[in-house]
């Protein structure tokens, strides 16, 4: 049978634990870290100079939940070296191979290591996700200071919306791109002018004193560009080719005409060199489309 119901009634058990960190995983956002409330949220506390403990809680890994109980996970740092300054990250390996997770450490004498998320939990059901738990500084194998570096689990994305049409998650602005301007043939000759070497459009006020976001199609491809209009634009220069020596060999130019137009251009510094008189080429460009960006 090609399509099934994941949970169907059974006398024996039908289904694994791998089949369950799925839904979690969306269910907690994906997002890796802590579980608030839950023990002590995985606190470290420092027993002695050589040794911390990793306090009760409950962790998430890519949908897996990891329990520490109320005896805590010790760990002591005789193992690094004892005559300079050393930074740990203390990190949790989680392998679903072995249905197992450990507590693992890793030092360096320069800076904090990092340590990868490993597989992809959800792809490679037999795979090992690790996360980062604290960070310990210890110097002549006496500790200095200890970081819990674990982050916590929101209980929502919490995203919210102004009377500006602003979303946040939190106190972070998520930036949106709002179609105010498409060419009415976009895909007229591939997508740019040629025969002309300036291209003109209506600059209406439904693009103006916003930050816009142009599309603009060349002989050398499509580019973007973000301009922020504050009423005072003249013109904008995108360099998109360098010469060797990185001075600006190509670019486009948005001329803002004010009131009513907007004008475009891709020249090449020093395209004619046999005319003194016009020493840049221009050549053809194409506006596709403009987006307002809210923030």
């Amino acid at each position: 049978m090609g399509i099934k119901i994941v949970r169907n009634p059974s006398e024996t058990p039908n289904i694994n634990n791998t089949d369950d960190f799925v839904p979690f995983r969306y269910a907690y956002g994906n997002q890796d870290g802590y579980v608030i409330g839950k023990g002590n949220e995985v606190n470290i506390e420092q027993v002695d100079t050589k040794s911390v403990l990793i306090k009760s809680g409950r962790f998430v890994v890519q949908g897996v939940e990891v329990d520490i109980d109320a005896n805590g996970i010790p760990v002591d740092f005789d193992d690094v070296p004892q005559n300079s300054d050393v930074f740990v990250t203390i990190y949790a390996e989680v392998s679903l191979a072995t249905n197992s997770v450990s507590v693992q450490k890793v030092f360096d004498t320069v800076d904090y290591p990092v340590i990868d998320k490993g597989d992809d939990l959800t792809h490679i059901t037999n795979g090992t996700g690790n996360i980062e738990i604290a960070h310990i500084k210890l110097s002549n194998g006496s500790i200095l200071n200890t970081d819990k570096t674990i982050n916590p689990i929101s209980y929502s994305l919490n995203i919210t919306k102004n009377q500006n049409g602003i979303l946040r998650f939190g106190d972070k602005i998520i930036p949106q791109e709002k179609l105010l301007w498409e060419a009415a043939d976009p895909a007229h000759e591939d997508g740019y002018t040629i025969s002309a070497g300036i291209e003109e459009i209506p600059y209406t006020d439904i693009l103006k004193n916003k930050t816009l976001k142009f599309e603009l199609s060349t002989i050398r491809g499509t580019f973007f560009c973000t301009v922020k209009d504050n009423g005072f634009l003249t013109n904008v220069q995108i360099p998109t080719r360098y010469n060797e020596d990185g001075s600006v060999k190509e670019l486009i130019i948005l001329s803002f005409d004010y009131p009513n137009t907007i004008k475009s251009s891709l020249e090449t510094i020093g395209g004619r060199p046999n005319d003194p008189t016009d020493p840049t080429l221009r050549t053809g460009t194409s506006f596709r489309k403009i987006y307002e960006i809210i923030e």
